[in-house]
C-alpha cells in the first residue's frame, strides 16, 4: 500500500485534473508552479536540468536555452553530465 502512496500526491492530482494551469511558462509539464518545476519543457531546443526527482522518480527542474558547464543537452530532452573520458 506504501507503494500507491504517489497516487494521492495532491500535486500529481492537480496536475492530471489541470495539466498547464499552475506551470511556469516555460514549462510543457511541470510538477509546480515554479520555474524549477518544468518536467518537460515547451521549446524542443531548450533542455531540462534536472535539480530533483519526486517522490515518484520524474526528473524535475528549470528548462534552459543552453545546459549548464559540463552538461550536454541528450536527444531525451535532459540536460546530462559530460563524462570525463581521461579518469577511466
Amino acid at each position: 500500500m506504501k507503494d500507491l502512496q504517489h497516487i494521492f500526491d495532491p500535486w500529481i492530482i492537480f496536475c492530471i485534473l489541470f495539466p498547464f494551469a499552475a506551470c511556469h511558462s516555460s514549462c510543457l509539464a511541470c510538477m509546480g508552479p515554479a520555474p524549477s518545476h518544468c518536467t518537460g519543457c515547451k521549446k524542443p531546443e531548450e533542455g531540462l536540468q534536472v535539480e530533483q526527482l519526486s517522490d515518484v522518480g520524474i526528473p524535475s527542474g528549470e528548462c534552459l536555452a543552453q545546459c549548464r558547464a559540463h552538461f550536454y543537452l541528450e536527444s531525451t530532452g535532459i540536460c546530462e553530465g559530460k563524462h570525463d573520458l581521461r579518469k577511466c
